[in-house]
C-alpha cells in the first residue's frame, strides 16, 4: 500500500493497510459467528 508511490511503504501506510486488513478479517469472523448461531437464517 505504497499510497504515495515513492517505492517504499512508510509507517503510516503500513499501519493503514494493516488496520484495514485486520478490520476485514474481524468482520468476516463476526459474519461467520452470526451465521453459526443463526441456524434457521431468520436473523
Amino acid at each position: 500500500a505504497d499510497v504515495d508511490k515513492n517505492g517504499t511503504i512508510d509507517y503510516v501506510e503500513f499501519i493503514t493497510a494493516t488496520m484495514h486488513r485486520h478490520r476485514l478479517q474481524t468482520e468476516e469472523n463476526l459474519i461467520k459467528a452470526f451465521q453459526y448461531f443463526d441456524k434457521d437464517n431468520d436473523g
